[in-house]
């Protein structure tokens, strides 16, 4: 399904690199060892980016920052959300404040890893809803912050969620993205 027949929900999507190494090797590392030496690389170049980008644009900075959240049983697993390290990073050097629990991911799923994209948005369909904060928020304006963004299936499902609390400005952000 292209983008033409059914929009996406969000604004933009902007990433920092292409998903491909070594940078895919650096979000692996990441992921599964735990790679915070990592997250500091790619968090200050995402953050470098988001600043510039919004200082170029002699656009509003986002309200605020919501990473994309984990389902409670990974987040266990792992011991922490990337998203939320990435985030942390473009905060810290725009002063845009993070909401946490903005989103929540209420139904764990298959990993997205080895599906296509009609896969992936059958996989992501129900899973998110909307928290207390963003009910409470004044946010018109939000950015997504997300490793990597592959179908935007994840981000997309995120931001319809949003959207139905009111949210009117939606961009996504990412470390990386395929090139699909």
């Amino acid at each position: 399904m292209s983008c033409q027949q059914s929009p996406p929900a969000f604004d933009r999507c902007l990433s920092v690199f292409a998903y491909e190494a070594p940078v895919s090797s650096m979000i692996n590392n990441l992921k599964e060892h735990a790679g915070f030496k990592e997250a500091r690389y790619l968090g200050y170049h995402l953050q470098a980016s988001f600043r510039q980008f919004y200082f170029e644009q002699a656009t509003t900075m986002p309200d605020f920052l919501l990473p994309v959240p984990l389902h409670a049983s990974r987040l266990r697993k792992r011991g922490f959300n990337q998203s939320v390290l990435l985030a942390r990073a473009i905060s810290g050097s725009s002063g845009v404040p993070m909401l946490l629990h903005a989103c929540q991911r209420h139904a764990s799923h298959h990993s997205q890893r080895g599906l296509n994209a009609n896969e992936r948005r059958a996989n992501m369909r129900y899973v998110f809803t909307a928290g207390n904060q963003i009910h409470r928020a004044t946010a018109q304006h939000v950015a997504i912050i997300d490793d990597v963004v592959t179908t935007t299936a994840t981000v997309d499902a995120m931001s319809a969620v949003l959207r139905d609390q009111g949210v009117a400005r939606i961009d996504v952000w990412s470390v990386a993205r395929t090139n699909r």
